[in-house]
């Protein structure tokens, strides 16, 4: 039995003095015993000049190059025409795409992994491109996600021309009605028991338009709640600097905002306010929230050393995240 073999063995015997009814000061005595005993350490020669120095840590292996096979045939080419005229990874490409068509599916399409079981989980994704600064992520963003800035600016012509519609119509009423009013009032002046109910009865308008939103840059989480009452298929956040929405979160008093958006990870949750001031009982059916933004490898290393409750968010904000290295953006291929 060698050194370290019989200090293990008295550690142990220490250990289990409990079960043998010793008293603490036998138990103590047999500790002290077992770390006071005197262990020879052999210090292995590692390199050639025999001096005992350590050898270097291994390096990382490189990152894998990206295989555009792992796309949708309908999203290959845009991924690549991107990476080609923005002089970039595909993988920031990549990623911008996936998050955007699964904001515009949103709630429209659920799937159910098991067969006989009514699970079913929605398509929304939070996804982040990881690189230093200066290596094209937001440029290249702004290409993946140009399509639903499209959509978005779209929708704001529709309804800038069914707001300024509804607006003519709404004044239009509201002329009525007081003509209306005049009518009943004269009415009732030369015959007190006239029918003026037909009169004073409100025109038919049609209902307020509602802006079909498709992406934010910046909302609190009660704005983001009134958001998706109107838009119960889903938002996505953009931010250019994922990490300021990071940091936003961790700040004090900001634990119910991150539950909101924790609970708006999975998109088939429902949720509910109750304010004093905003009202009661304003329902959302489901909260349906996909995210996209950048982060630098100095921002994302803090995330492993921070404690659970704080880093629970930055996980799961990350859990689709595409990193590029160093070494990868170096030896990607330019064309």
């Amino acid at each position: 039995m060698n050194a370290i073999e019989e200090r293990n063995l008295l550690l142990e015997k220490a250990r289990s003095a409990k079960k043998l009814n010793q008293t603490d000061e036998q138990r103590q005595a047999a500790l002290l015993i077992a770390m006071e005993k005197p262990v020879a350490l052999r210090v292995v020669d590692s390199n050639e000049d025999g001096k005992g120095n350590p050898e270097p840590l291994p390096t990382l292996p490189d990152v894998l190059a990206f295989d555009y096979s792992y796309l949708p045939d309908a999203l290959r080419g845009y991924v690549q025409d991107i990476s080609e005229r923005m002089q970039c990874p595909p993988d920031f490409a990549a990623v911008g795409v996936l998050v955007m068509i699964a904001t515009i599916i949103g709630r429209k399409v659920g799937i159910r992994p098991m067969k006989h079981n009514d699970w079913t989980v929605i398509c929304n994704l939070w996804g982040a491109v990881v690189g230093n600064s200066g290596v094209m992520k937001s440029p290249t963003l702004g290409a993946a996600l140009s399509p639903i800035s499209k959509l978005a600016a779209v929708a704001f012509e529709i309804y800038n021309k069914a707001k300024a519609e509804y607006d003519e119509q709404a004044e239009i009423a509201k002329l009525q009605e007081s003509v209306n009013k005049t009518k009943a009032r004269e009415s009732l002046k030369k015959d007190r028991s006239a029918d003026v109910k037909g009169l004073l009865q409100s025109a038919d308008t049609d209902d307020v338009p509602i802006l079909k939103r498709y992406k934010t840059n910046n909302a609190s989480y009660e704005a983001l709640g009134e958001l998706l009452m109107e838009n119960p298929n889903g938002l996505m956040v953009e931010a250019d600097e994922i990490i300021g929405l990071l940091k936003q979160l961790d700040a004090g008093g900001q634990e119910v905002a991150r539950s909101f958006y924790l609970t708006a990870a999975d998109g088939d949750k429902p949720y509910t306010f109750d304010r004093i001031m905003r009202g009661k009982g304003l329902h959302i059916d489901a909260l349906c929230l996909s995210i996209i933004g950048g982060i630098s490898h100095a921002h994302l290393l803090p995330v492993s050393g921070e404690v659970p409750a704080r880093a629970k968010l930055r996980c799961s904000c990350l859990r689709t995240a595409s990193t590029a290295s160093p070494r990868y953006l170096e030896t990607w291929n330019r064309s």
